[in-house]
């Protein structure tokens, strides 16, 4: 018997781990009712509009978590 466990209205969100991007993966938890979310902490400015655009190429919704810039 399957048993709700969580009774939200938000969605359950995912980070990737750190540095690792795999649209499969973000597929994979999109199918399963969550919302990937992209972790930028370690990430350039180039990777992140990289992998952004990608994810924008795909059909599922998706977070992006970003992180405020240090120094000038």
């Amino acid at each position: 018997m399957i048993r709700r466990i969580l009774n939200s209205r938000l969605p359950l969100m995912v980070y990737t781990p750190v540095k690792v991007f795999d649209i499969g993966y973000f597929h994979d938890i999109y199918t399963a009712g969550a919302l990937p979310v992209l972790d930028t902490e370690f990430l350039t400015h180039e990777e992140i509009l990289e992998r952004a655009l990608q994810l924008a190429k795909e059909r599922l919704s998706f977070g992006i978590r970003f992180f405020p810039m240090t120094g000038s």
